[in-house]
């Protein structure tokens, strides 16, 4: 326990602080260390081998101790071409994500379409178990998944849900997407 005596009065009309005693200011908490799930680090590192030069997968938190990389699989048209989705951003945590629909052609994983995302990480919150953060599920009843991604670039802008409809061309051009703002 650190003891001091803050004392502040005014003096000639200006405010004057005294402190008597030791103030000790720590720094705020760091992020927690969250253990990766879902997918072996190592093949998180063969992925983004195949990403623009300085590209990384974008994670996000799932719990208080662990964390899910931005990688989603299925087929996303009619033609049941498996598809990999991967969400990351080129240059570092802080720079816009980008959401890429890549196939494996020729034992390699190619880029076939690829939009930006508002914002520089998904956005999480874990204690709602009913959060929309990253991936693909059939929300309008099509029978085909829709890629479902909501990014933020901070907690005071607020984030935004994005659906990416299924269509023949989506491996090609991703469709114009649904967005629904909220604070």
């Amino acid at each position: 326990m650190v003891e001091a005596l803050i004392v502040v009065y005014t003096f000639k009309q200006q405010f004057r602080v005294q402190v008597y005693g030791t103030i000790t200011l720590s720094s705020p908490s760091s992020e927690p260390v969250r253990q990766l799930i879902g997918i072996p680090e190592a093949e998180l590192q063969q992925l983004a081998a195949y990403l623009p030069k300085g590209g990384s997968i974008a994670t996000f938190p799932v719990g208080e101790t662990q964390t899910r990389a931005a990688k989603a699989v299925a087929a996303l048209d009619k033609t049941g071409r498996v598809l990999t989705v991967l969400v990351y951003s080129i240059g570092g945590r802080s720079e816009p994500l980008e959401l890429g629909v890549f196939a494996f052609e020729d034992g390699k994983l190619t880029k076939l379409a690829s939009t930006k995302l508002p914002g520089s990480y998904i956005y999480t919150n874990i204690y709602d178990r009913f959060a929309a953060l990253f991936g693909m599920a059939d929300v309008n009843g099509d029978g085909l998944p829709e890629i479902v991604v909501t990014s933020s670039q901070g907690a005071s802008l607020g984030a935004q849900l994005r659906s990416f409809p299924s269509t023949e061309k989506t491996s090609t051009r991703l469709p114009r997407w649904t967005v629904i703002k909220f604070r």
